[in-house]
C-alpha cells in the first residue's frame, strides 16, 4: 500500500550562527499535524544535542525513493539559511558553514526532486535567503535527494517563507506572551494545514473525504497572511512569501472537516499574540502603535497584498529601465560584446578578440562562438560568451553582472528590423529584471506559460533560450528543453551551456557547438554536479558574486580567467 511521508528537518543551534528556539518548537508542532494528517513522520532535528548533517537526511529520502512505494512526500526544514544569488539558496545544518559541503543546496535538490518517482513532492523552508557573507560564500552545498531520473512525472509544491534575498520572521517568546518561540511562516502555515483556515480549503469532488488543502488555495492565504502577520509585529517588518504550488486535486496536501462558518484569518499582534481568531475583537490601545479597532482583517490583508503588490512592481519597473540601455548594435565581424557600467582591464577567449572603449563603454570585437572572461579591474570577472552574429550587451552593477542580453547584430543575417530589436531588448530587460528577483513566478504552471511564450524566438535569439530553458526547468518540464537545442543547432547557433546543463541526458550530441564553457546565469551554477565539473569551475563557484548572472571573483576567478586565455576550458 501506497505510502505519505514527512520528513522534518529542523536546525536551532548550527555551530557559529545564533540559536533559533522556534525552529524546535515548529518542528514539533509540523510533526503533530503530519501524525493527524496520517503521514509517517522521520525527524532530523537537532534537539538534545543531535547534529543533523546532509548525508542522514539524505539516506532517509533515498531510501523512500528507493522503496518505490511512497505516494506523497513532504518536507519541512526549519532553520538558517542563506542566499548566494537569484535563486541559489541554502539550508544551513547542523556544522553550520565550516564544512562547505554541509549545508543543504537547495536548488540542486529541487531540480533531483522533480526526477525522483515519486508523484506528489512538497517543500516548506521557513528560512532567510538573505545574501550570504564572505565565510558562507565558500559553500558549496550537498543534495538530499538521489541523482536518478526515475520514470514518471513529479507533482512538486515549494512554499518558502519570503522572496529571495530577504529574512524570515522568528517570532522572540518571552513571559508576556508567548510560551515558545516561532515562525511566522511557519504559524501561518499550519493554522491553514491544521485545518483552521477555511479560505485554504476546497472540496475535491467525487473524493470521500472531499475537503482538502491543497497547493494552491494554501499559496493564496499565504501571500495574503504572511505580509500582514509580519506587519502586525512591533516594529513591523516586511516578509513576503514565495509560494511556488505545482499540484492541484486529487493531489493534495491532507484532508480536513468541512470547513463551517468563514471565520477571518488569524493575525500576530504586537507581543506575538493572536490579534482576533475570529471569536471576539481585538482593540490595542493606542500606546501601543498598533492599529486600533481591527473589524475585518481581511479587509487589511487586501489592503496589506496590494501595498506589496505596488512595491513589487516598481522594484521591477526600476531594474527594467536600468537594464534597457543598448550598447553597440554591430561590429565589423557581426559578433562582439558591450560592456555598461564598468570598465574592461583585460579579455580572455577561446578565440580572437579585440576590446576597446568608445563613447564611455567598453567593447569586445570577437570572430565566432567562444568563451570569454571578461577582467573589470575590481577583482570581478564577467564569466560570458561571444556568439557568432550576435551582439551581447552586459549590464554591471554593484553586485555584478545583472544582465547578459543577446541581440542580432544589425549587419548578420539574423537581424530583422530596428523595431523588432527595440522591442526585444526592453523584453530582455524585463526578463532580467524578474531573473533578478529570483525568477518568482505564481505557480509552474505560470512559469510553464512564459516558457512557452519565449519557445518562439528562442531559435533566432539565444538570449530567449537561456530564460526559457530556466522557466521549464522551474516548472518542471525539462522534455521541452530538448527540441530547443535540437533547434537552435540545425539554424546553425552555438547552443548555450545552461541549455545544455538543463536539457535531458542524451539531448546534446558530441558534435553540437557550446559556449561558453559555463553557465551564463548564476542558478546555473548551483545546478552543477560537481563530480563532473572542471576543477577550475568548481573552485570559481565557491567565489561568485550574488548576482543573477555569472560573476566570479577574486583568485579563482582569476583562474578561471587564465584557463580560458590558455585553452584550458574551450
Amino acid at each position: 500500500m501506497a505510502r505519505d511521508v514527512a520528513v522534518i528537518i529542523a536546525v536551532h543551534a548550527p555551530k557559529g550562527l545564533p540559536a533559533l528556539p522556534g525552529a524546535l518548537h515548529d518542528a514539533t508542532r509540523f510533526a503533530r499535524w503530519a501524525t493527524d494528517a496520517g503521514y509517517e513522520v522521520i525527524e532530523h532535528v537537532d534537539r538534545n544535542r543531535h547534529r543533523v548533517v546532509a548525508a542522514d537526511v539524505y539516506d532517509s529520502i533515498d531510501a523512500l525513493v528507493t522503496a518505490r512505494d511512497v505516494a506523497k512526500l513532504v518536507v519541512f526544514f526549519s532553520g538558517h539559511g542563506v542566499s548566494k544569488g537569484p535563486g541559489v539558496d541554502f539550508w544551513i545544518l547542523s556544522d553550520g558553514c565550516r564544512n562547505p559541503n554541509g549545508p543543504i543546496n537547495v536548488a540542486r535538490s529541487v531540480s533531483l526532486a522533480r526526477r525522483c518517482g515519486i508523484g506528489h513532492v512538497a517543500l516548506f523552508a521557513d528560512a532567510c535567503r538573505s545574501a550570504a557573507n564572505r565565510k558562507e560564500f565558500g559553500i558549496e552545498g550537498a543534495v538530499i535527494f538521489p541523482n536518478e531520473a526515475v520514470a514518471g512525472r513529479v507533482r512538486l509544491d515549494s512554499f518558502f517563507a519570503t522572496l529571495a534575498g530577504d529574512p524570515a520572521v522568528e517570532v522572540q517568546a518571552d513571559d508576556a506572551a508567548l510560551e515558545q518561540a516561532f515562525g511566522v511562516f511557519t504559524g501561518c502555515l499550519l493554522d491553514a494545514l491544521e485545518g483552521h483556515v477555511p479560505d485554504a480549503i476546497e472540496s475535491v469532488p467525487d473524493h470521500t473525504p472531499s475537503w482538502a488543502v491543497s497547493a494552491f488555495p494554501l499559496a493564496d492565504y499565504l501571500d495574503e497572511q504572511v505580509p500582514l502577520s509580519a506587519q502586525n509585529l512591533r516594529p513591523p517588518v516586511m516578509q513576503i512569501p514565495d509560494p511556488q504550488p505545482g499540484s492541484r486535486p486529487p493531489d493534495v496536501l491532507c484532508w480536513v472537516a468541512e470547513p463551517t462558518v468563514p471565520r477571518a484569518l488569524p493575525t500576530i499582534g504586537p507581543d506575538g499574540r493572536t490579534l482576533w481568531d475570529g471569536t471576539d475583537r481585538y482593540d490595542a490601545s493606542p500606546d501601543t502603535g498598533s492599529s486600533a479597532g481591527i473589524h475585518d482583517p481581511r479587509t487589511t490583508r487586501r489592503l496589506e497584498r496590494a501595498t506589496i503588490e505596488r512595491s513589487l512592481d516598481d522594484r521591477l519597473a526600476e531594474r527594467s529601465q536600468i537594464l534597457s540601455d543598448a550598447g553597440r548594435t554591430r561590429f565589423e565581424t557581426a559578433t562582439g560584446l558591450s560592456v555598461l557600467g564598468a570598465g574592461v582591464h583585460d579579455v580572455a577567449s577561446s578565440s580572437s578578440v579585440e576590446f576597446f572603449e568608445e563613447r564611455d563603454a567598453w567593447h569586445v570585437r570577437a570572430e565566432g562562438d567562444a568563451s570569454v572572461m571578461i577582467d573589470l579591474g575590481d577583482g570581478r570577472f564577467a564569466a560570458v560568451a561571444t556568439l557568432r552574429g550576435y551582439v551581447g550587451t552586459i549590464h554591471v552593477g554593484p553586485s555584478g553582472v545583472d544582465l547578459v542580453s543577446y541581440l542580432p547584430a544589425d549587419n548578420s543575417d539574423w537581424f530583422e528590423s530596428a523595431e523588432w530589436a527595440e522591442a526585444a531588448r526592453a523584453e530582455l530587460a524585463q526578463l532580467g529584471a524578474v531573473a533578478q528577483l529570483g525568477f518568482r513566478e505564481r505557480s509552474a504552471s505560470d512559469a510553464l506559460h512564459r516558457a512557452g511564450a519565449l519557445r518562439a524566438a528562442t531559435y533566432t535569439n539565444p538570449s530567449y533560450g537561456v530564460f526559457a530553458a530556466y522557466e521549464f526547468e522551474r516548472a518542471g518540464d525539462d522534455d521541452s528543453i530538448g527540441p530547443m537545442c535540437r533547434a537552435m543547432a540545425e539554424a546553425g547557433h552555438a547552443i548555450p551551456f545552461d541549455l545544455a546543463l538543463l536539457a535531458p541526458p542524451g539531448t546534446i550530441g558530441d558534435s553540437t557547438r557550446i559556449a561558453p564553457s559555463y553557465p551564463l546565469l548564476r542558478r546555473g551554477w548551483a545546478l552543477l554536479d560537481p563530480e563532473r565539473t572542471h576543477p577550475v569551475i568548481r573552485s570559481a563557484l565557491l567565489d561568485l558574486a550574488s548576482s543573477a548572472w555569472a560573476t566570479p571573483t577574486g583568485r579563482s576567478g582569476f583562474e578561471l580567467f587564465h584557463a580560458v586565455r590558455e585553452g584550458v576550458l574551450p
